[in-house]
């Protein structure tokens, strides 16, 4: 994550969103380094109970409300 920061210039990790569907390495992984996170649930595959996104969405398209567009 450290090193995908410095390619995007650090910006604040207010204005990053990690969005990903494998819950150990994309949402704890953003959970870890601070960043709000948002789980795309796939059919079937369940987010283990310890692991809490800042946002869950079924289709990508559902990021437009999240993100304000």
């Amino acid at each position: 994550f450290q090193h995908t920061f410095q390619l995007m210039g650090n910006p604040p990790k207010e204005q990053i969103l990690m969005v990903g569907d494998t819950a150990a390495s994309d949402i704890l992984g953003g959970h870890n380094v601070g960043i709000d996170t948002c789980w795309l649930q796939h059919p079937g595959v369940e987010l283990p109970e310890d692991i809490k996104p800042t946002y869950q969405i079924n289709q990508l398209v559902e990021l437009e409300a999240i993100l304000g567009l």
